[in-house]
C-alpha cells in the first residue's frame, strides 16, 4: 500500500464517511428553457471540500474513503500524486482538464473528467490545509426559479383540465439576451417568459364571460401573473366539480361539459 493510502486510512478526514452524491441533471435537460444565466471558466479554482458528487454513475453513493480504495483509476493516480504532488498546486490550466457543475455556485458536482484527482485533492489538501484547487473548467448554471416554479405547478393543473377535455398549451419563450467574455471565460444571459394559450374548444364559450376571462391567451413574464392565472383556473375547475356534482352544472353556470 503506498504512503498516501497508509496515512489516510490512519487517520481519515471527519469527511472522509460522506456520500458522493449524484449531480442531477434532469434540471438541465428538461427545464433549460428557464436558465437565465450561465458561467463558465477554464481556469477556475474551487474549493475542492464543496465538491459534493459527481455526473459519474460508477462512483456515485460511495464514501469519499471508500472512492480512494475503489476508484478505477485509483491506481496510476496515487503513485502520480506521490510522484508530483506539485501538480495540484499549480495555478496553470489542470491537463487533462477537470470539469464541475453547479446550480447555486457553491455546491459543486465533478463532470466530464476528474473524478479521481477530485477525490485525491480532497484528502490531498486536508493533509495540507488548503482548501483550492485552481485551472480548472467551472460551468454555473442560473435559472429563473420563481417563473420555473410557476411552470411546472400551472403544467400540473393544466394535465387535470386536459383529463376533463379541456385543452391549453404552455409555451416557454427562451431569448438570448448577450453575452460577456474575454479569453478563458463567457457569461451568457437569457430571458423566459410563458405563453398561455386555449384549445378551439374555447369557441363554444365565447360569450360566457367566466370562460373567456379564464381562458384568454396571455404572455406571462411575471411570476405573480402566473399564481394569478393558476389560482383562477383552480377556481374554474373547483367549480365544475361542483356544479356537476349538484346536478347543476348547466343552469349554474351555462357550460356545456359536464
Amino acid at each position: 500500500m503506498s504512503d498516501f493510502l497508509t496515512r489516510t486510512d490512519a487517520n481519515p478526514p471527519h469527511w472522509a464517511g460522506d456520500i458522493i452524491g449524484v449531480w442531477d441533471d434532469h434540471k438541465l435537460r428538461l427545464h433549460g428553457g428557464f436558465l437565465r444565466r450561465h458561467y463558465w471558466t477554464d481556469q477556475g479554482s474551487i474549493n475542492v471540500f464543496c465538491i459534493k458528487g459527481t455526473e459519474h454513475p460508477d462512483y456515485q453513493g460511495l464514501t469519499w474513503h471508500d472512492f480512494l480504495h475503489r476508484g478505477k483509476r485509483m491506481d496510476r493516480n496515487i503513485p502520480m500524486l506521490e510522484r508530483n504532488p506539485g501538480y495540484y498546486l499549480e495555478t496553470e490550466r489542470k491537463k487533462p482538464s477537470m470539469y464541475y457543475n453547479s446550480y447555486n455556485g457553491i455546491d459543486w458536482y465533478i463532470g466530464a473528467d476528474g473524478n479521481h484527482r477530485s477525490g485525491l485533492a480532497r484528502f490531498l489538501f486536508h493533509e495540507r490545509e488548503m482548501a483550492y484547487l485552481h485551472g480548472v473548467h467551472l460551468s454555473h448554471y442560473e435559472f429563473d426559479e420563481p417563473l420555473l416554479a410557476v411552470y411546472v405547478a400551472l403544467r400540473d393543473e393544466l394535465s387535470q383540465h386536459t383529463a376533463q377535455g379541456f385543452y391549453m398549451d404552455l409555451e416557454v419563450n427562451h431569448i438570448h439576451r448577450g453575452r460577456e467574455d474575454t479569453a478563458g471565460w463567457k457569461t451568457d444571459t437569457y430571458s423566459s417568459s410563458l405563453y398561455f394559450s386555449s384549445g378551439s374548444w374555447q369557441r363554444e364559450y365565447r360569450d360566457n364571460p367566466a370562460v373567456s376571462s379564464v381562458t384568454a391567451a396571455r404572455a406571462v413574464s411575471d411570476p405573480k401573473d402566473g399564481w394569478r392565472l393558476l389560482h383562477e383556473l383552480r377556481t374554474w375547475r373547483d367549480q365544475r366539480a361542483s356544479a356537476g356534482r349538484t346536478g347543476f352544472f348547466h343552469r349554474l353556470t351555462g357550460w356545456k361539459r359536464p
